[in-house]
């Protein structure tokens, strides 16, 4: 399957990497069940749910979605003013 773009040059779409929750579980040092806790509180990274047979389903992640998760989880660091060592504490 192909597109087109306003110039006519055809275009393949582009399919993101997914990654599973044991390979998420990994990759930011969790366990598994951790990922699946996230799902159910929507806590964690997007993701996506596939189905793969008459029921079945299986969940992937967006690696680029997995990336911008871990991003936005920083915490801002407390700024301290450097240490002069020629002042003693007061006492």
């Amino acid at each position: 399957m192909s597109t087109t773009t306003e110039n006519q040059t055809p275009t393949t779409p582009t399919i993101p990497f997914l990654i599973d929750s044991k390979e998420l579980a990994t990759l930011v040092g969790v366990r598994p069940a951790t990922c699946a806790q996230w799902r159910f509180r929507k806590t964690g990274p997007p993701y996506i749910t596939l189905q793969t047979g008459d029921a079945a389903r299986t969940v992937r992640y967006e690696l680029s979605e997995v990336t911008k998760w871990v991003q936005n989880q920083k915490q801002p660091t407390t700024t301290t003013t450097p240490h002069d060592p020629t002042t003693v504490p007061n006492e």
